[in-house]
């Protein structure tokens, strides 16, 4: 009956009995961007009317008897002049569950009204797409006939007249003795043979031509170019040595009758021979030329950025190359990446010009990029546009987009493409990556609906925060030590803000005035680290949690190497969006670090030294010294690298390095969806009050349950949840100390899966007890029906299925 009653007849229904049952008033709040506002009550009140900024203030509020939470991020509130009795507060329960699964019905309804309309719209894009890709396929194999004939026809009739030469210069004196025409006709058979092998060249060119025309695609043409290239290599090599022979001849000739004639006619054919091996060299590489812009040796091998380097190698104008694409993906999506980019600089660079041009390659969020910059001052953007017209089509084609623009007689051409082509199905609970896709649609979708420029660059400005790294700040008085022990180079103090981020080695400044250094460490991968100078005050929390560019806080994550003011962690949490607070080991030890990473060549003699110099070791603390000393000699008979490894683990180095790993880069995409979805709660207001964005994003923000872990996380750090004796539990369980199913649940690594299934069912059932405690409060059962779905999750991940047994283990 609830799955067939319309929604808004089914809460009224349920409000009016449970204010029947309980005497009293009964008012059910949803959540809005401003806090929870009535949506239904009796008796009636309008609806809309602010009931408080979240679950807490409600239940708390004058004049409230009971409340009780909502699946999805509702509350239920009974107000009355008598006793709540047990009864009450049993029916309130139940009430609440049936509310929170009347509006999660409604909720899909509509979502299924969504994807229906999606999947009309799809089907028609599909059929559009089809239709593009025949179209992109015919594109691809003119570009390549035209690339693998019209380039060789220059030296095909090269070839052809000096085979001709060769032939003539035998057949121009009828008057030589006997043996030279003998030999003279057999030179003239050799150049006959050669003619005709360039024939041969011709007609594989041809029939390679045809393959490629026939073909289905730039991998069967691009075979088909390699098979002539290897035919014209060993033709050529054939008519070469054919040319060897006729020399040979010409110079018999000339051994057997020495005289003016047989002179000439070997110095003719010499001449002959020599240009012809000279043009058939010519033509080879062409043709191996042709293959590699189909199949470049260098992009299996090392990626589209190596490619690209060998192709600008070849082009009149320099190219200078910038940033990382990051980790390799897939060969489809590296090739169709390398082909636009290719495309642009054939265009750029393809004639000669004093200023380079500047290549920056990326990587946003899930999309490859790829922006070229020029001076183009006598090249309109529509020539721009007409020249790489093929090479649009055909990356929209794989889901991406190629765009020109020119500003000032500078032209720029920008290369996206996303990592994927085509979306993963996702199966069960949200993954993470497909968390992430669903928040990239709702921006998308945000970014579409608006209608003012304003709003739009506020849509706009989320989604590339979005696709950016997290935020590490480090501050306190070890910070520079600290940074260039996770960065593994030192770096020096700052008296204002450095950023840290990946990329060649260099140092700007970026448009918000930020002095941004950039480095080739692996540790900044996903991550940027920003030194930050300054006492850990309420004045440093607040300018860290101030809102900047995407309408998200400076930094996701501080990192305090000494005890904090009064106010500095409370101010990191008071803002919209919260901001981590992570306390390193106590036992960190930073001069020792920075030494660890940065070990150099005369600090490892001294400390393997029986007497050490202290001259050598003066970047060693002194009171870390015995610890530095100790450590050296435990590993005397190793190499450095081992006594670094060794340093890092005595120095807490290793330990801080898994403890960030574990609490913010495992965590990544889901700080940065969490992080999105805060921002788009501002950006709603703007949007129709009945459009249907509103609920795709609460049903995102409902169906995440890494976000709904993070939050209880952030929760029972500040104290919010009073769990009082099962603290440690769940933080654990919510992966404080790391998301492994065994670490989640206190186990050894080696632990087997049966244990893992048993032991994750048995946490389930201590925190689903605790949320039926009678004295168990509205804000802990919350927390414990989180705790419940994340046992389950890891239940279900132990036993995996029979068609998933060959899945790698939990």
């Amino acid at each position: 009956m609830a799955a067939q009653a319309p929604a808004a007849l089914l809460v009224s229904a349920l409000v009016g009995n449970l204010a029947e049952l309980v005497s009293g008033e009964v008012v059910f709040g949803v959540p809005s961007t401003g806090g929870l506002v009535v949506a239904v009550s009796w008796p009636p009140r309008p609806p809309g009317t602010p009931l408080g900024a979240d679950f807490a203030q409600v239940a708390t509020a004058p004049g409230v008897s009971a409340a009780e939470p909502a699946p999805g991020g509702g509350v239920v509130v009974i107000t009355k002049s008598g006793r709540v009795t047990g009864t009450d507060r049993s029916a309130l329960r139940e009430t609440a569950t049936w509310l929170g699964l009347a509006t999660r019905l409604d909720r899909l309804r509509t979502a299924r009204d969504q994807a229906a309309r999606r999947a009309e719209g799809l089907d028609a894009d599909l059929a559009a797409t089809r239709e593009r890709l025949a179209q992109v396929r015919d594109l691809e194999r003119r570009r390549l006939v035209g690339a693998i004939t019209a380039v060789t026809t220059r030296e095909f009739a090269d070839v052809r007249a000096r085979a001709e030469e060769l032939g003539s210069a035998f057949a121009a004196d009828d008057s030589t003795a006997d043996p030279v025409a003998g030999k003279a006709k057999a030179g003239s058979g050799t150049a006959e043979t050669g003619g005709a092998t360039v024939n041969a060249v011709d007609n594989t060119a041809e029939t390679g031509g045809g393959k490629a025309e026939t073909g289905g695609g730039t991998a069967e043409a691009g075979d088909s170019a390699a098979k002539m290239g290897d035919s014209a290599a060993n033709m050529g090599a054939s008519a070469a040595n054919m040319g060897a022979s006729a020399v040979e001849a010409g110079g018999d000739a000339v051994g057997a009758v020495d005289n003016p004639a047989g002179r000439a006619v070997a110095d003719a054919a010499g001449r002959a021979v020599d240009g012809l091996r000279d043009a058939l060299d010519e033509l080879i590489d062409t043709f191996r030329t042709v293959v590699r812009g189909v199949h470049p040796a260098m992009l299996p091998e090392r990626g589209p950025r190596a490619a690209l380097e060998e192709l600008a190698a070849t082009l009149p104008r320099p190219v200078r190359f910038g940033g990382d694409l990051g980790r390799r993906v897939g060969w489809e999506v590296e090739s169709g990446l390398y082909h636009a980019a290719a495309a642009v600089l054939t265009v750029l660079a393809g004639r000669d010009a004093d200023t380079p041009v500047a290549v920056d390659l990326g990587r946003q969020g899930t999309v490859l990029r790829v922006v070229a910059t020029a001076a183009e001052p006598d090249r309109p953007v529509a020539a721009l546009v007409a020249a790489l017209a093929d090479d649009t089509e055909r990356l929209a084609v794989l889901g991406g987009a190629l765009t020109c623009a020119a500003a000032g007689g500078v032209a720029t051409v920008s290369v996206r493409l996303p990592e994927r082509i085509g979306a993963d199905a996702v199966n069960g609970e949200t993954t993470t990556a497909g968390l992430l896709d669903r928040v990239r649609d709702l921006l998308e979708q945000g970014w579409q609906a608006a209608t003012d420029p304003a709003d739009r660059d506020r849509w706009a400005a989320i989604a590339d925060r979005l696709g950016r790294p997290v935020r590490l700040a480090v501050v306190g008085p070890a910070r520079t030590a600290v940074v260039g022990a996770l960065l593994g180079t030192e770096v020096a103090a700052a008296e204002h803000p450095t950023w840290y981020a990946r990329g060649e080695s260099g140092a700007t400044t970026n448009a918000n005035g930020h002095r941004v250094v950039r480095l080739p460490a692996d540790f900044l991968r996903g991550l940027t680290v920003v030194e930050v100078p300054g006492a850990p005050d309420a004045a440093l929390a607040a300018a860290l949690s101030a809102e900047s560019e995407g309408f998200a806080p400076a930094v996701d994550a501080v990192l305090c190497l000494t005890p904090p003011e009064p106010g500095f962690r409370e101010t990191l949490r008071a803002g919209r969006h919260r901001v981590a607070l992570i306390d390193p080991d106590p036992g960190l030890r930073p001069g020792l670090a920075l030494v660890a990473a940065t070990l150099r060549e005369e600090e490892h003699r001294a400390l393997r030294s029986t007497a050490p110099d202290p001259v050598a070791l003066a970047r060693v603390p002194p009171p870390d010294l015995p610890t530095a000393v100790s450590t050296a000699r435990g590993v005397v008979e190793q190499g450095a690298a081992a006594l670094m490894s060794a340093l890092a683990q005595r120095s807490g180095l290793t330990a801080l390095r898994r403890g960030l790993a574990d609490t913010l880069l495992a965590r990544a995409e889901v700080i940065t969806a969490r992080r999105a979805l805060v921002a788009v709660d501002a950006a709603l207001p703007a949007l129709p009050a009945n459009h249907p964005l509103r609920w795709s994003v609460e049903q995102v923000r409902v169906e995440a349950h890494d976000i709904a872990e993070l939050d209880l996380l952030d929760d029972i750090t500040r104290g919010a949840v009073p769990l009082r004796a099962d603290r440690a539990a769940a933080l654990r369980l919510l992966g404080a100390h790391g998301l492994a199913a065994r670490t989640r649940l206190g186990l050894p690594a080696d632990t087997p899966p049966d244990r893992v299934h048993t032991t994750a069912q048995a946490a389930a059932d201590r925190w689903r007890a605790h949320a039926e405690h009678p004295a168990t409060g509205a804000r802990t059962r919350h927390a414990c029906e989180v705790l419940i779905r994340t046992c389950e999750g890891l239940t279900a991940q132990a036993l995996p299925t029979p068609r998933s047994r060959t899945s790698t283990p939990v």
